[in-house]
């Protein structure tokens, strides 16, 4: 497994540490999917930058959001994904998201796209809604992960660029991490994470996210 940094994030002395035998690659050059059979795992500030090279490599893939925010706010990448038809609404899914207005939820149904949300968990807890995701992803060829630190409730990642309360323990959080991680389609994995690398309760959630991802 190698991961790559993009935008220039610094390495916290937390993050360094957790990934001490792990090929890191912090200049951001381009990823390849798959290409000897290792899971890659890149990390951005202001992503999702790999769906449309994740689709490249992967054409029939899907990707699985796991975020506050659907990530389909026209102008995003994933919606120009979504109006090129090269990302069909069956091949993308939203998971955890609660940082929504009912624009937003209007947006995401009448693109047809999967939801996951966090009302559904509370309501029928995390293990059935994990379990229901993945047998979702599991039709899918191969699939691209995309992690949104900002799932996180700011009581554990109070670092974050625009938190949004209620959100993931840190705990529920890696918990999803290490389920997903056993469905052997994952193709790779994309983290946005906007940390303050002064912050040391939230960059150590990073490390561990990244290292339950190895």
């Amino acid at each position: 497994m190698g991961i790559v940094f993009v935008d220039g994030m610094p390495l916290s002395p937390f993050v360094r540490q957790e990934l001490a035998g792990i090929s890191v690659n912090e200049r951001g050059e381009r990823v390849q999917f798959h290409s000897d059979g290792g899971l890659r795992v890149l990390v951005s500030e202001d992503g999702p930058h790999e769906a449309g090279r994740f689709l490249d490599d992967a054409p029939e893939g899907g990707i699985l959001i796991v975020s506050a925010r659907s990530q389909l706010a026209p102008g995003s990448a994933l919606r120009a994904l979504l109006a090129s038809a090269q990302l069909p609404s069956r091949r993308i899914a939203l998971f955890c998201t609660h940082a929504w207005s009912p624009d937003d939820a209007a947006l995401v149904s009448s693109l047809g796209v999967q939801c996951y949300s966090m009302v559904e968990i509370s309501r029928e807890g995390l293990t059935d809604m994990t379990d229901a995701v993945m047998a979702f992803v599991r039709q899918w060829p191969a699939f691209l992960l995309v992690i949104d630190l900002d799932v996180l409730d700011p009581a554990f990642a109070p670092g974050l660029a625009g938190p949004v309360p209620g959100g993931l323990s840190s705990r529920e959080l890696l918990y999803i991490a290490q389920r997903l991680r056993l469905i052997k389609t994952l193709a790779g994995v994309e983290v946005i994470a906007r940390v303050d690398v002064a912050d040391t309760a939230t960059a150590g959630i990073l490390a561990r996210l990244l290292a339950e991802l190895r």
